[in-house]
Protein backbone atom coordinates (compact mmCIF):
# COMPACT_ATOMS: atom_id res chain seq x y z
CA UNK A 1 0.00 0.00 0.00
CA UNK A 2 2.67 2.56 0.99
CA UNK A 3 4.30 1.48 -2.19
CA UNK A 4 1.77 2.45 -4.82
CA UNK A 5 1.10 6.25 -2.01
CA UNK A 6 4.99 6.94 -2.80
CA UNK A 7 5.11 5.95 -6.48
CA UNK A 8 1.26 8.02 -6.73
CA UNK A 9 2.72 10.99 -5.41
CA UNK A 10 5.96 10.47 -7.54
CA UNK A 11 3.69 10.73 -10.49
CA UNK A 12 1.50 13.79 -9.19
CA UNK A 13 4.31 15.48 -8.51
CA UNK A 14 5.97 15.40 -12.22
CA UNK A 15 2.86 15.78 -13.96
CA UNK A 16 2.46 18.84 -11.55
CA UNK A 17 5.54 20.18 -12.25
CA UNK A 18 5.10 19.80 -15.62
CA UNK A 19 1.60 21.63 -15.62
CA UNK A 20 3.45 24.75 -14.17
CA UNK A 21 6.21 24.82 -16.36
CA UNK A 22 4.06 24.83 -19.18
CA UNK A 23 1.30 27.09 -17.80
CA UNK A 24 4.15 30.17 -17.33
CA UNK A 25 3.74 32.89 -20.08
CA UNK A 26 6.21 32.00 -23.11
CA UNK A 27 6.76 35.71 -23.49
CA UNK A 28 10.25 36.74 -21.77
CA UNK A 29 10.39 40.43 -21.29
CA UNK A 30 13.53 41.72 -20.18
CA UNK A 31 14.82 42.44 -17.39
CA UNK A 32 16.08 46.62 -18.15
CA UNK A 33 16.81 48.74 -15.69
CA UNK A 34 16.30 52.53 -16.52
CA UNK A 35 18.38 54.37 -14.01
CA UNK A 36 20.94 56.55 -15.96
CA UNK A 37 22.59 57.97 -12.63
CA UNK A 38 21.96 57.30 -8.79
CA UNK A 39 23.55 59.89 -6.22
CA UNK A 40 23.31 60.92 -3.08
CA UNK A 41 23.12 63.69 -0.29
CA UNK A 42 22.71 63.11 3.65
CA UNK A 43 19.87 65.52 4.48
CA UNK A 44 20.27 68.68 6.54
CA UNK A 45 16.51 69.47 6.76
CA UNK A 46 16.20 70.14 2.93
CA UNK A 47 12.71 70.75 1.64
CA UNK A 48 12.03 69.54 -1.88
CA UNK A 49 12.57 73.36 -3.09
CA UNK A 50 16.10 73.41 -1.80
CA UNK A 51 17.12 69.58 -2.72
CA UNK A 52 17.16 70.65 -6.06
CA UNK A 53 19.82 73.11 -5.62
CA UNK A 54 22.14 70.92 -4.25
CA UNK A 55 25.34 69.12 -5.05
CA UNK A 56 24.79 65.32 -5.03
CA UNK A 57 27.82 63.10 -4.92
CA UNK A 58 27.50 60.19 -7.58
CA UNK A 59 27.49 56.32 -6.05
CA UNK A 60 27.83 53.09 -7.75
CA UNK A 61 27.34 50.61 -5.11
CA UNK A 62 24.52 50.25 -3.04
CA UNK A 63 26.18 50.32 0.23
CA UNK A 64 26.91 54.14 0.56
CA UNK A 65 27.76 55.19 4.16
CA UNK A 66 28.32 53.87 7.61
CA UNK A 67 26.65 56.76 9.40
CA UNK A 68 22.62 56.03 9.37
CA UNK A 69 20.22 58.70 8.99
CA UNK A 70 18.04 60.30 6.50
CA UNK A 71 19.44 60.88 2.66
CA UNK A 72 18.33 62.38 -0.26
CA UNK A 73 19.01 60.38 -3.72
CA UNK A 74 18.40 61.96 -6.82
CA UNK A 75 17.44 59.58 -9.90
CA UNK A 76 17.82 60.04 -13.41
CA UNK A 77 15.90 58.00 -15.80
CA UNK A 78 16.95 57.38 -19.18
CA UNK A 79 15.11 58.46 -22.16
CA UNK A 80 14.33 55.17 -22.72
CA UNK A 81 12.02 54.80 -19.40
CA UNK A 82 8.28 54.23 -20.01
CA UNK A 83 5.74 57.07 -20.11
CA UNK A 84 3.43 55.07 -18.46
CA UNK A 85 3.46 52.97 -14.69
CA UNK A 86 7.02 52.34 -13.42
CA UNK A 87 7.90 50.53 -10.27
CA UNK A 88 11.02 51.82 -7.87
CA UNK A 89 12.06 48.51 -6.37
CA UNK A 90 14.39 48.49 -3.41
CA UNK A 91 15.28 45.21 -1.57
CA UNK A 92 16.38 46.30 2.04
CA UNK A 93 14.71 45.33 5.14
CA UNK A 94 16.61 48.28 7.03
CA UNK A 95 14.49 51.41 5.96
CA UNK A 96 11.97 53.31 8.30
CA UNK A 97 10.40 55.30 5.47
CA UNK A 98 10.41 56.23 1.76
CA UNK A 99 9.06 59.52 -0.43
CA UNK A 100 9.49 60.10 -3.41
CA UNK A 101 9.09 63.27 -5.10
CA UNK A 102 9.23 65.01 -8.60
CA UNK A 103 10.55 68.14 -9.13
CA UNK A 104 6.66 69.97 -7.88
CA UNK A 105 5.84 67.55 -4.99
CA UNK A 106 5.68 64.05 -3.52
CA UNK A 107 4.07 61.62 -4.98
CA UNK A 108 4.42 58.36 -2.56
CA UNK A 109 6.01 57.11 0.05
CA UNK A 110 6.18 54.37 2.39
CA UNK A 111 6.31 54.75 6.47
CA UNK A 112 7.36 52.03 8.86
CA UNK A 113 8.52 50.23 6.77
CA UNK A 114 11.27 48.10 9.22
CA UNK A 115 11.48 44.28 8.38
CA UNK A 116 9.82 44.16 4.29
CA UNK A 117 13.09 43.01 2.23
CA UNK A 118 11.54 44.12 -1.19
CA UNK A 119 9.61 47.64 -1.61
CA UNK A 120 7.91 47.79 -5.17
CA UNK A 121 6.65 51.76 -5.13
CA UNK A 122 4.43 51.86 -8.30
CA UNK A 123 4.69 55.63 -10.13
CA UNK A 124 2.85 57.11 -13.04
CA UNK A 125 5.77 58.50 -15.15
CA UNK A 126 4.08 61.07 -17.09
CA UNK A 127 7.40 62.00 -18.55
CA UNK A 128 9.32 63.05 -15.95
CA UNK A 129 13.36 61.99 -16.05
CA UNK A 130 14.22 63.09 -12.75
CA UNK A 131 13.27 61.98 -9.36
CA UNK A 132 14.10 62.78 -5.45
CA UNK A 133 13.70 60.18 -2.92
CA UNK A 134 14.08 60.80 0.80
CA UNK A 135 15.00 57.85 3.09
CA UNK A 136 15.71 56.98 6.85
CA UNK A 137 17.84 54.08 7.50
CA UNK A 138 18.10 53.16 10.99
CA UNK A 139 20.01 50.40 10.56
CA UNK A 140 22.46 50.61 7.59
CA UNK A 141 22.83 52.95 4.46
CA UNK A 142 22.17 50.43 1.90
CA UNK A 143 19.75 51.53 -1.06
CA UNK A 144 19.90 48.86 -4.09
CA UNK A 145 17.42 50.72 -5.86
CA UNK A 146 15.98 49.57 -9.65
CA UNK A 147 13.38 51.66 -12.22
CA UNK A 148 11.56 48.89 -14.16
CA UNK A 149 8.24 48.49 -16.10
CA UNK A 150 4.88 47.05 -14.59
CA UNK A 151 5.34 44.07 -16.34
CA UNK A 152 9.09 43.28 -15.57
CA UNK A 153 7.79 43.42 -11.69
CA UNK A 154 5.08 41.04 -12.39
CA UNK A 155 7.24 38.43 -14.55
CA UNK A 156 10.31 38.41 -11.70
CA UNK A 157 7.37 38.15 -8.99
CA UNK A 158 5.66 35.07 -10.63
CA UNK A 159 9.23 33.64 -11.41
CA UNK A 160 10.41 34.27 -7.17
CA UNK A 161 6.64 32.74 -6.22
CA UNK A 162 7.17 29.75 -9.01
CA UNK A 163 10.52 28.53 -7.34
CA UNK A 164 9.47 28.89 -3.62
CA UNK A 165 6.45 27.21 -4.29
CA UNK A 166 8.03 24.33 -5.91
CA UNK A 167 10.46 23.88 -3.31
CA UNK A 168 8.13 24.07 -0.20
CA UNK A 169 5.95 21.68 -2.31
CA UNK A 170 8.79 19.02 -2.37
CA UNK A 171 9.76 19.37 0.72
CA UNK A 172 6.19 18.85 2.13
CA UNK A 173 5.96 15.49 -0.42
CA UNK A 174 9.36 14.60 1.59
CA UNK A 175 7.82 15.23 4.91
CA UNK A 176 4.53 13.07 3.86
CA UNK A 177 6.52 10.57 2.78
CA UNK A 178 8.86 10.36 5.75
CA UNK A 179 5.99 9.84 7.80
CA UNK A 180 4.77 7.24 5.70
CA UNK A 181 8.21 5.85 6.34
CA UNK A 182 8.16 6.42 10.34
CA UNK A 183 4.97 4.82 10.47
CA UNK A 184 5.69 1.72 9.07
CA UNK A 185 8.98 1.85 10.95
CA UNK A 186 7.48 2.53 14.00
CA UNK A 187 4.78 -0.39 13.69
CA UNK A 188 7.54 -3.17 12.60
CA UNK A 189 9.41 -2.10 15.90
CA UNK A 190 6.38 -2.69 18.01
CA UNK A 191 5.43 -5.73 16.42
CA UNK A 192 8.91 -7.28 16.81
CA UNK A 193 8.79 -6.31 20.44
CA UNK A 194 5.74 -7.79 20.99
CA UNK A 195 6.92 -10.30 19.45
CA UNK A 196 9.83 -11.20 21.39
CA UNK A 197 7.80 -11.24 24.86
Amino acid sequence: MMKYIFYGLLIASSFLSSYLVHSQPTTIIKQEDFIKSLSYIEDNHFDLSTIQTQKFIPTTPSKINIINGVYWFKVELKNSAPKKEIIFKINESSIDFIEVYNKTQKITGINNNIGLTNIALKIKNLGATIYYIKVNFPIQVHFPLTVVTTEQHQATSLTYLFKNGWYYGLVFMVFIINLFFFKRGLISIVRLVLNNN
